[in-house]
């Protein structure tokens, strides 16, 4: 397969090589870092490293990140709705739409992207004064809703309930 860190270091040595001057890379923070190297995720690692190898480039007036929230299309998709125990797709056992999660860090609210109505506009935004954000990674949401509250969204006259699964750190 193809080494996502090098493929992506590859497209910043070229986009900077043809003269592009304000490179906005979709991007996420590094989970090794953050967990002091206890949890890695290759794909979020990779991003960030790449991320950091354009913000060095001297060729661009301003390199930033743009962090997506958690993609609400993601609920369309079987694969992503397999991760939380079925939600919304499939009811459980006792007929429940169970949006099953970890808990997340901060008071509760997790930033929510429409990508297809949303993300770019808010990148547009980035475009207005790239430069006071170069080198920054921004955080791009649509809105900020704990998960007990998104669950409710679908409800509709369905059975519905949220529950918090633990995920140890190895």
């Amino acid at each position: 397969g193809i080494d996502d860190t090098l493929f992506g270091k590859n497209l910043i040595s070229l986009a900077a090589k043809t003269g592009v001057k304000v490179l906005i890379y979709s991007t996420c923070e590094s989970a090794r870092e953050h967990s002091h190297g206890k949890a890695a995720v290759k794909g979020m690692d990779a991003k960030n490293e790449v991320f950091k190898y354009g913000v060095e480039k001297p060729e661009f007036e301003a390199v930033i990140g743009a962090f997506p929230g958690w993609y609400m299309e993601n609920f369309v998709s079987p694969e992503y709705a397999a991760c939380f125990g079925g939600f919304p797709l499939t009811p459980d056992s006792e007929g429940y739409l169970t949006f099953a999660s970890p808990r997340l860090g901060g008071p509760g609210e997790v930033p929510w992207i429409a990508v297809a109505e949303d993300f770019g506009d808010l990148v547009h935004g980035l475009f207005l004064d790239p430069t006071s954000y170069h080198g920054r990674t921004v955080q791009l949401f649509s809105e900020a809703v704990p998960l007990e509250i998104m669950t409710e969204t679908f409800s509709k006259g369905k059975l519905i309930r949220f529950s918090f699964v633990h995920i140890p750190i190895l």
